[in-house]
């Protein structure tokens, strides 16, 4: 960090590579934003400073924003409320094709694969309460892995998805169909990790709080994800949102 005049200039980077989101506050009072890396979201200028960093594949390699400050002030760290807030799902569950296509499998984690024989196909789905308040940064956070001994990475889309489904009688032949691609994740090897996905944009513009994650649009293929689900004490999916 440096400060020259009423200049503040900022870096951040992850020397660890892994982390997907650092979030930095500084006891400083912003009057503008000059310049930002696309990688950084501004969360507020006053009376403080925050910062959010997407650092997910920066490979240690710094970002920087310069805001135009008050040169004097010292506000106080806030702390509290740097890390959002967290809206977790009033419902998940997957569905899975073929042969299993009547069944429900509420409670076994989240699947998504796309293949041509839907016996092996999953599909899973999340609803969320809508966030109150303006919003600055939102993303959805899950924790998943490849589980499939066909490779070690594989990328998925977020669609939205209509509300009228419930997690206790979700299946595959009744399940809500795909709406509109939102954003992708790539989920890359065996050992489970974060993910996330940018909604920023989506929910500024009243967009849906009911997704569906599968196969990009297209592709005929894609290996096995597993996700920890709204059950799952430690690791369920949630939104973050400043």
């Amino acid at each position: 960090m440096r400060q020259e005049g009423s200049t503040l200039e900022v870096a951040v980077s992850d020397p660890t590579w892994r982390q997907s989101q650092t979030l930095v506050e500084i006891a400083r009072t912003g009057r503008e934003v000059i310049s930002a890396d696309p990688r950084v979201t501004v969360l507020s200028t006053s009376p403080t400073i925050r910062l959010a960093v997407d650092t997910a594949g920066a490979l240690g390699a710094a970002v920087t924003v310069q805001v135009k400050v008050r040169p004097t002030a010292r506000p106080p760290l806030a702390g509290a409320g740097c890390e959002g807030s967290r809206v977790r799902p009033d419902a998940d569950a997957y569905a899975r094709g073929g042969a299993y296509a009547g069944r429900n499998f509420n409670g076994q984690g989240l699947v998504a694969k796309t293949v041509a024989d839907q016996s092996y196909a999953r599909q899973s789905f999340l609803r969320f309460a809508r966030p109150e308040g303006e919003i600055s940064l939102a993303r959805l956070w899950l924790r998943g892995a490849i589980a499939d001994a066909g490779g070690t990475s594989t990328t998925l889309t977020l669609y939205e998805a209509p509300a009228g489904w419930e997690e206790s009688t979700l299946t595959w032949a009744g399940r809500p169909a795909l709406g509109r691609a939102i954003g992708e994740v790539t989920i890359t090897g065996s050992t489970p990790a974060w993910y996330s996905i940018d909604l920023t944009a989506h929910l500024r513009a009243g967009g849906s709080t009911s997704f569906a994650l599968a196969g990009p649009p297209g592709v005929a293929t894609t290996l096995a994800a597993q996700f920890a689900d709204r059950e799952t004490p430690d690791g369920a999916p949630y939104l973050q949102v400043f």
